[in-house]
């Protein structure tokens, strides 16, 4: 299994309405948060689960060659703030 996990520092003032938007962006993702008063302010973590990086990257090509982009995502886009991050990760051992 492969999780790919993107980070995003948000604008200040933006965080619960980024993490609305992600939601409806990205509805079949895990979305974090910090904890309450708690590490990093102002940034939001989506996860992906895959069954192989062959599938990781074909999601990823997809999005890059998606022909339409609606509004959420332009405001979501508005909301984020340089830099982000993309790591992927292998799974080695799962709970039960």
């Amino acid at each position: 299994m492969i999780i790919n996990r993107r980070g995003f520092m948000l604008r200040k003032g933006g965080p619960a309405e980024a993490i609305a938007l992600m939601k409806t962006v990205q509805p079949l993702v895990r979305i974090l948060s910090p904890g309450v008063n708690v590490g990093p302010f102002d940034v939001a973590v989506m996860e992906m689960e895959f069954e192989s990086l062959s599938a990781q990257e074909a999601s990823s090509q997809d999005e890059v060659h998606e022909a339409s982009v609606d509004e959420s995502k332009l405001k979501l886009n508005d909301l984020l703030a340089p830099p982000g991050a993309s790591e992927v990760w292998q799974v080695e051992q799962d709970s039960p």
